[in-house]
């Protein structure tokens, strides 16, 4: 990885961390509340820096590697939301959605198999290929009771995903009956994975992992645990 690189990396993770905050800031303030109540200048204030950060990650997407725009769109959708008090323009996000799957389907391994799924999920024509995805995965899980041989970070991105799925038509599959589901159900596949993954000392995960261990845990809820 070149110095410039490196620069432009930091540059891209100070702007999401910047919009994580004001998403944040903005729910506590109100902005996410719909009830017709008269804006406070703290929540008119908070628009105004949704929409200029908007515009930041328009230029940023002009630019960004395939694999960074998943994680820009996805702040990007909420910032909109809020700065401007509807979606984003749809053919604009699917441009972006496309040049990731493009980059993906050409040997892009940077992008990740969760990424394209959400992308998937989005997409008129998605289904089948998604589908593939889960059931591939599903087998994975009833071997390995993780994903082997991809990052931490990965690993609870596809976790939560799974969890987040209905399953129950995968896991009567013949092939997958036969590669160790023992005729379990849904929710005691899920559960056996939530124990085969779960994390005790939280304090030595690093902040992006932190957050997708989250989206993992937050996933269970309730179908598979109670909090």
């Amino acid at each position: 990885m070149t110095t410039a690189y490196k620069r432009i990396a930091e540059r891209l993770e100070d702007l999401l961390g910047e919009a994580q905050y004001m998403v944040v800031k903005s729910q506590g303030d109100g902005n996410l509340t719909f009830d017709g109540h008269r804006k406070s200048l703290g929540e008119l204030d908070n628009e105004s820096r949704c929409r200029s950060l908007c515009l930041r990650i328009e230029r940023v997407l002009g630019s960004c590697c395939e694999e960074e725009i998943p994680s820009l769109l996805e702040m990007y959708d909420l910032l909109y939301r809020i700065g401007y008090g509807k979606q984003p323009d749809r053919r604009f996000l699917a441009t972006q959605r496309q040049r990731v799957y493009t980059a993906w389907r050409s040997g892009n391994r940077n992008i990740q198999e969760s990424q394209i799924y959400s992308i998937l999920k989005k997409a008129v024509n998605g289904g089948t290929l998604r589908t593939k995805m889960l059931k591939n995965w599903v087998r994975t899980l009833c071997v390995h009771k993780c994903f082997p041989n991809v990052t931490a970070h990965e690993n609870y991105q596809r976790l939560a995903i799974v969890m987040r799925e209905n399953i129950d038509n995968l896991i009567a599959d013949s092939s997958i009956k036969s590669e160790a589901s023992h005729g379990k159900t849904a929710k005691e596949l899920k559960l056996k994975w939530y124990q085969a993954n779960k994390i005790d000392d939280l304090s030595v995960l690093s902040t992006p992992l932190l957050k997708n261990y989250r989206s993992f845990v937050n996933s269970l809820f309730p179908a598979v645990v109670s909090y």
